[in-house]
């Protein structure tokens, strides 16, 4: 069985954390769920509808167009504000990672430089091949 889109794991070749068989039975809790309120709504909707007073009416829905201006104002700008906050909170994370990693290279070139003012091109060369034989040896461990 494939597993669902929405949980995106088969497009990174993961596998779910849970059997197939629970998300299965998810699925149709979700399904169920939206088809009982659906029918819920409908019932309410022709058996209370054509008894309802004119006011009764006009409150369900102005309650309704309030509903709607909430969900699609009110929280879509929420989430896109959250998402902004989110994805500058990264940038911000990235650029300081590279700040860092630009500071660490200066100062190994510093000392590099200071070494080779102090000793001369000879001890750069013994220093690099004792680090590459370093390297070489923990790559076999």
């Amino acid at each position: 069985r494939n597993f669902p889109s929405f949980l995106f794991l088969h497009h990174r070749g993961l596998q779910p954390p849970v059997p197939n068989a629970v998300i299965a039975f998810a699925e149709f809790l979700l399904v169920f769920a939206v088809m009982f309120f659906i029918g819920t709504c409908l019932f309410f909707i022709t058996t209370l509808g054509t008894y309802l007073r004119p006011s009764v009416v006009t409150a369900v829905n102005l309650a309704t167009l309030v509903g709607i201006f909430e969900l699609f104002v009110v929280f879509e700008t929420m989430k896109c504000v959250v998402n902004a906050c989110i994805a500058l909170a990264a940038e911000k994370s990235m650029e300081k990672q590279m700040e860092v990693q630009r500071r660490q290279e200066r100062m190994t070139s510093k000392g590099q430089a200071l070494l080779k003012a102090k000793f001369g091109d000879k001890l750069l060369k013994s220093a690099a091949a004792i680090v590459r034989g370093a390297d070489s040896r923990s790559r076999r461990k």
